[in-house]
């Protein structure tokens, strides 16, 4: 949803979110612009990223937001691989919480120059898929305590009926 959001809020063609996953540091996108695997033509093409490279590379290790209209032409840039989709306009927002890089939203190639307010517009989109991603993590270590406490249960209970046989 935050990526059709993007997409639509700033007339972009393509995006993607991705979260950074705890264990690892690698970012993985689940969620990108539906028909780029059919356009795109880099080899070995994958949703997980060990290195940030590139200009959403920067965006993540500098954990700042970014506009560029002329990417070929940023120093920030490192360019495209070969086989990817051109990128002319790019815009992207790290997702952070309390300062900790939790993921990023990133869109590209509007059909028109992306402008501040489009960049404002990322970044609060940005902190609520923080928010959402913080969210989901939350809920995934409570399923694992309560998992965690009926197994402890369970194991009690069986004590507790091995003990009243005995007796």
């Amino acid at each position: 949803q935050v990526l059709d959001i993007a997409k639509r809020l700033t007339g972009s063609e393509f995006g993607f979110a991705g979260y950074i996953d705890p264990q690892t540091g690698y970012l993985v996108c689940p969620t990108h612009t539906g028909d780029i695997w059919d356009r795109c033509r880099v080899a070995n093409k994958a949703i997980v990223f060990e290195t940030f490279t590139g200009l959403w590379g920067w965006v993540l290790t500098n954990r700042k937001a970014m506009l560029t209209n002329a990417p070929a032409d940023d120093p920030r840039s490192s360019g495209t691989p070969p086989g990817h989709v051109p990128i002319h306009r790019f815009l992207s927002a790290p997702s952070l919480i309390d300062g900790t890089l939790v993921g990023q939203v990133a869109v590209a190639n509007a059909h028109h120059d992306f402008t501040g307010r489009e960049l404002e517009v990322i970044e609060r989109l940005a902190d609520l898929y923080a928010i959402a991603i913080q969210r989901r993590r939350t809920e995934e270590e409570l399923q694992g305590h309560r998992d965690q406490l009926e197994k402890l249960v369970k194991n009690r209970t069986a004590e507790v009926e091995a003990s009243k046989k005995e007796l």
